[in-house]
């Protein structure tokens, strides 16, 4: 099966954006542990999950 450039090369963004994309989210865990306080780390937390929720981008 011969796949058109096209939608190669959509794929190949596709898959750059999405490697782009969680890479910022492990960074912004890392972030949110590295926190000390238990608390600021949970909210940290939570608020990357509901940016995913509400976000297209993740």
């Amino acid at each position: 099966m011969e796949i058109n450039p096209g939608t190669a090369s959509l794929l190949a963004t596709a898959a750059n954006i999405a490697q782009n994309n969680a890479q910022i989210i492990f960074d912004k865990i890392k972030a949110a542990r590295a926190s000390k306080n238990k608390d600021e780390t949970i909210n940290r937390l939570e608020e990357i999950i509901n940016d995913c929720n509400y976000s297209p981008q993740c």
